[in-house]
Order: C-alpha cells, then structure tokens, then sequence
C-alpha cells in the first residue's frame, strides 16, 4: 500500500505543472517578444532553464522604466567587466546568500545608506577605504561599523 502511494505521489509530481516547462507557442506574446533571443534553442533548454527566463521575463514586464534603466546599466557593468572580475562577484553573492538574514538585511541597510550620500562623499570615502592597508581593512570588516554611540564624535568629554 506505501509502495503504490509512494509511486503515485511520484507521478503526480513529475506529472505536475510545476515541473513542465511552458514549450515556446505556450508564452505570451509579451514573454516572447523578450525572450526571442532564445527562440531557436527553446526546445533544448532544461525545464529549469525555461522556467527561470520565463520568470525573469514576467518580473521585467513588471519593472517600472527606472528600474528596467538601472537593471539595463548593471547589465551593460556586468558584460564590461573581464571574466575573472564576473566570477569574484559570483564568489561574493555566493558569500552573502550563505550569511544569516540577518546580517544579509544589515549589510543591505548599509549599501542603502552608502547609496543614498551625495555622490562626492562616496567618492571621499571609496579614496579612504582604498588608501588604507590591507591589513586595516580586515579589521573593520571584522569589526563591523561603529553603532552611532560609539562613535567619538558621541563620546562624553574626556577625562
């Protein structure tokens, strides 16, 4: 009896919308028009693989026009930067989806802070950042940033 229910939770499963990838007459007129590139090769894509460009196609049809220029800038960074540069930042995102939500969400709020300085105070502090010794940098990266109290400027008068 566990045997035949087992099968037949098996079949259903392989047999499940889910896993059956949409064949390209399947897309909408939308997704295709964005996916042509892939037209060609459709059929030999894995379910996976089609599914994820389907998703992705889908979740561009929803982006406002800035979000779709900053994603086309990212783009266009991404394509620029040599192979070994793109697995470095492949190895980093592998990093931090490994770290605990967390800390993900911190650094998150940090980049949010970072982004949101005026452009001239970000470059002050990227010269700073890189002008210290590695050895200096490992240090503040292990001791993450400062709360706003324990900042000196927070400080009582000293004795």
């Amino acid at each position: 009896m566990t045997r035949r229910m087992l099968l037949m939770l098996l079949a259903a499963t392989w047999l499940s919308p889910a896993w059956a990838a949409p064949a390209w007459s399947e897309l909408g007129a939308d997704e295709r028009r964005l996916l042509r590139s892939f037209e060609g090769n459709w059929d030999t894509l894995d379910a996976q693989q089609r599914e994820r460009l389907r998703k992705g196609a889908q979740h561009w049809q929803r982006m406002s026009p800035e979000q779709r220029a900053r994603a086309r800038e990212r783009f266009e960074r991404w394509q620029a930067m040599p192979p070994e540069q793109q697995d470095a930042v492949r190895e980093r995102y592998r990093q931090f989806r490994e770290l605990p939500a967390e800390e993900q969400e911190r650094l998150r709020r940090r980049m949010e802070w970072f982004d949101a300085l005026p452009e001239a105070e970000r470059d002050e502090l990227r010269r700073r950042w890189e002008s210290l010794p590695p050895e200096r940098r490992d240090a503040l990266r292990e001791r993450g940033p400062r709360t706003r109290m324990e900042r000196p400027e927070h400080r009582g008068p000293r004795r």
